[in-house]
């Protein structure tokens, strides 16, 4: 990112986001954190393409998506970068192979003859056993339903992994568990991993931590 600005349109002259410069490494995995409000999820939204910087220049993995269109960007989105999400976004009557399936759609390998092969190994990888992968989403356990969405953010093998405040449902146990087995797998394909949550306790699991506020200029908007 370099001398980027985002404003919502409802306030156009209170920016959320001003960022001079900011830059991470190919696989590194950082902890960023800041309070409700301060613009994290905003800043997600601006790496991935779903929102547009008002000025400035962001490249993720080397490109921009300024000069993208819509399908150009999901299938950007869908080859590049894999996306955990807090309430972990799965279609809860699908089942858990069908809901990872989800994530091949714009993919240029969708088709490729070995995906379940491919699917059913990452779901042993992260312990979920061969007779819950044709169950409802909505009849699994909430760390079995935080495991498909892992699974279904690294199916592509992305080189980048967005993780949205992804453990506030967890107890600690499997929380620190969830952490465990996502910093392993991103190691293992070589991704890059930006974690963010408000929870400062969870910076012991990360070699870099990084506030928020350290990366932008803005006023924190109450």
């Amino acid at each position: 990112m370099k001398n980027v600005e985002f404003s919502y349109s409802i306030s156009p002259k209170k920016n959320i986001l001003k960022i001079v410069h900011w830059h991470v490494k190919q696989g590194e995995q950082l902890f960023i954190h800041g309070p409700s409000g301060s613009g994290k999820s905003t800043l997600l939204n601006l790496i991935c393409g779903l929102q547009t910087a008002n000025l400035g220049n962001i490249r993720v993995l080397g490109k921009s998506f300024d000069m993208m269109s819509t399908r150009q960007k999901d299938k950007y989105r869908a080859e590049h970068i894999g996306y955990i999400f807090q309430q972990f976004n799965l279609i809860e009557y699908l089942n858990a192979i069908d809901n990872i399936k989800l994530a091949r759609h714009f993919s240029s390998s969708a088709h490729e003859a070995d995906f379940l092969p491919k699917v059913h190994a990452l779901l042993l990888t992260l312990n979920l056993t061969s007779q819950d992968w044709y169950r409802p989403v909505n009849q699994l356990s909430v760390g079995q339903q935080q495991r498909v969405s892992i699974a279904r953010a690294l199916i592509n093998k992305p080189k980048l992994i967005i993780a949205d405040e992804p453990t506030s449902s967890l107890d600690q146990a499997s929380r620190d568990n969830f952490i465990s087995l996502l910093t392993s797998l991103c190691k293992k394909y070589g991704s890059t991993l930006l974690f963010v949550s408000h929870d400062m306790s969870l910076c012991q699991h990360f070699d870099i931590s990084i506030a928020l506020a350290q990366i932008n200029s803005a006023k924190v908007i109450n």
